[in-house]
């Protein structure tokens, strides 16, 4: 076969496949997390909101919300503020979390920029305006409670605002922080703050995107495709908790997946 007529037929199966895919999901709700890693790295970023403007384009509503951890690490320390860790998660206390809101205010407002600039819309959605959340504590490793500081888990959300953008055809772009009941200003985990979302808005699909291939059998390894757990069941879980398979930053993601999926939500997937 002539190669031009084989490029030709392959970028036409292409369209099909996309075609097909809006078909199936229009005017459904996907809800995307991405971590800060891959939108620190501009050709990622590009990426990601390139898929997100076309998404939207083909009638499908997606919904971004991000993290900021390497910008946030790198600010901190040109302030003299050091990063504690508490079981693989930030802890917040009061100079961080000003940092953490002055670094997603800004990223925030760059991705609802580029969104426009490909031809999609868009509209930053501050945390602290939508979220109501209560104490976020974790468990260490010998099962005692742990205190990751200024850190809530999301328990109520101004769902209004997030169905008004999306009724307008607009991408609402989510900052994960918000507002303990008494008042107080906290951050919050991004993956639980998508899962919050998702489970809310019985999303057809939630998706984490990670500079890591996925989850793996040998945490670390990432250079090995056989380490990476392509397929995983719910009941699964809770041993490979256990055994150290999922740990640090990939469990809570595991975890906003499994309820998820348990709460409604048509599908779990890292990306």
């Amino acid at each position: 076969m002539n190669a031009r007529i084989k490029e030709g037929l392959e970028k036409i199966q292409v369209v099909l496949g996309t075609l097909s895919y809006a078909k199936a999901f229009k005017n459904q709700i996907m809800v995307f997390k991405s971590g800060g890693s891959v939108i620190e790295d501009p050709e990622h970023e590009d990426d990601l909101l390139s898929d997100l403007a076309v998404l939207q384009i083909l009638g499908i509503k997606p919904i971004l919300v991000h993290g900021g951890g390497p910008e946030i690490n790198k600010l901190s320390e040109e302030r003299g503020i050091v990063t504690r860790k508490v079981n693989g998660l930030r802890y917040t206390d009061q100079p961080t979390l000003d940092v953490v809101q002055e670094v997603l205010k800004k990223i925030n407002r760059r991705l609802v920029s580029k969104i426009y600039e490909r031809g999609g819309r868009a509209w930053q959605l501050y945390g602290e305006d939508t979220f109501t959340a209560v104490k976020k504590k974790m468990l260490d490793e010998s099962g005692m409670p742990a205190d990751l500081g200024l850190v809530g888990e999301p328990i109520r959300a101004d769902i209004n605002q997030i169905e008004q953008m999306l009724g307008l055809n607009i991408i609402p772009i989510i900052t994960p922080l918000g507002y303990f009941e008494c008042g107080q200003f906290c951050n919050m985990n991004a993956d639980e703050v998508a899962f919050f979302v998702a489970k809310t808005l019985k999303a057809a699909k939630l998706v984490f995107i990670s500079d890591v291939p996925g989850l793996l059998r040998v945490p670390g390894d990432e250079n090995d495709e056989d380490s990476v757990i392509s397929t995983l069941w719910t009941d699964e879980v809770e041993g490979l908790i256990q055994e150290g398979v999922i740990t640090g930053g990939m469990r809570p993601k595991i975890e906003s997946a499994v309820e998820a999926i348990n709460s409604g939500v048509g599908k779990g997937a890292f990306d």
